[in-house]
């Protein structure tokens, strides 16, 4: 099935309309995406992917309509359920779908993995839940600070615990927040592989 891309959210096909519905609804579960809306008659296709702590955040809806020339015209958005795209991942989802029905390859596919640089080091293993979870219950002693390996702050944090009570307590609760809300892929490019230094203050 062949599609003509004329727009960046775009494609065209001439093929028949109920083959190119299945055939967008397969390449959508290939993709591992959740079907939320699908309705042939409407030419309506919807599906959702896990993003961060959302469970189907994340979506790309597919919408079908003829032309004059009985060609079909698929017109592809991504974005979030009940936020707004500020991260761009959005974009990024349906740009890969859109290629995914052209039957082309992600660009950044590779044979081996990305090397690691000077400052990358092996996972070191540090959980975001755990670390939003102790900058939630205890950060007001710093316990988050010493869980990802940044004991110089967490000495500050306990320090200034004695010194201006609460303070510490709300910027730890803020940075619990900020832990939950990042992807397991942003955590881990931050806390887990690379070094950790002592007074280093990452958001």
């Amino acid at each position: 099935m062949e599609f003509e891309k004329v727009s960046d959210t775009t494609l065209q096909t001439t093929a028949n309309y109920s083959d190119t519905f299945q055939y967008v609804r397969e390449t959508l579960l290939k993709a591992g995406g959740k079907l939320k809306k699908e309705n042939l008659q409407d030419g309506l296709l919807e599906a959702a992917w896990r993003y961060g702590l959302n469970p189907f955040g994340l979506r790309v809806t597919i919408q079908f309509r003829t032309l004059d020339d009985n060609t079909i015209e698929l017109n592809v958005k991504g974005g979030f359920k009940d936020s707004f795209d500020t991260t761009g991942a959005g974009q990024k989802k349906a740009m890969e779908i859109i290629r995914a029905i052209q039957g082309i390859s992600a660009p950044e596919a590779a044979d081996q993995p990305p090397r690691m640089g000077s400052d990358s080091v092996m996972n070191r293993g540090k959980s975001k839940v755990m670390a939003g979870i102790l900058a939630v219950l205890l950060g007001g002693l710093g316990a988050h600070k010493f869980y990802i390996g940044s004991w110089g702050l967490g000495l500050a944090y306990l320090i200034s615990s004695f010194v201006i009570p609460g303070l510490a307590m709300v910027i730890a609760l803020v940075e619990g927040i900020r832990y939950f809300m990042l992807n397991e892929n942003d955590f881990n490019e931050k806390y887990n592989y690379c070094q950790i230094k002592p007074f280093e203050f990452k958001w």
